[in-house]
């Protein structure tokens, strides 16, 4: 898992790519310094394809440990999955529309549920619950077919606060059918 840094002129030029999702759902919750690793992780991963928690750790100026500790934390979390080759990101969207994304829902294995909770826990918790696939004609189903009527409608996909405000319709009793009529 080494990180071949580039010279700054290739890496600091470039864009790293961070979902919505995890700025308005997993950073707020998370400890001191592990947005930082992670974003910082990201980075390299985006420009050079690989990472090493030595070179995190001297760029942040933290311990290795502490690198460590952070990549557990999102790999728990679900944002990344450690592998032999490396450390691989997961799409967070995949997750909101109960796509299979990884081994980890053949294995079992789900983030710890407060583990990223928003303020109030609701959005995460509900994300969390999507996470496999819903039985056709559960409220879990009739929540994803609403947001893919409602990104139809729009032609844009919906972000964090988006996410949240539409799910808090729904937690009140409004019907997913209804919503999505109403965006049309």
């Amino acid at each position: 898992m080494r990180i071949k840094v580039n010279t700054p002129e290739t890496y600091y030029l470039s864009n790293t790519q961070v979902e919505n999702i995890f700025i308005g759902e997993y950073m707020p919750g998370a400890p001191d310094g592990y947005v930082k690793v992670y974003l910082l992780t990201m980075m390299y991963a985006q420009t050079t394809g690989e990472a090493d928690a030595e070179v995190v750790a001297r760029d942040l100026g933290i311990a290795g440990t502490v690198v460590e500790q952070a990549w557990s934390y999102w790999e728990k979390a679900g944002l990344i999955k450690r592998t032999a080759d490396g450390i691989e990101f997961l799409s967070l969207k995949e997750d909101i529309y109960g796509t299979s994304r990884t081994e980890y829902d053949a294995a079992g294995t789900e983030p710890e549920a407060g583990a990223a909770a928003g303020k109030d826990g609701r959005q995460v918790d509900s994300v969390m619950a999507q996470r496999k696939e819903p039985e056709p004609g559960s409220m879990q189903q009739r929540i994803q077919t609403m947001f893919d009527e409602i990104e139809k409608t729009t032609k844009s996909f919906l972000g964090g606060s988006q996410l949240d405000t539409i799910l808090n319709w729904v937690e009140d009793g409004a019907q997913p059918e209804v919503i999505s009529s109403a965006f049309e």
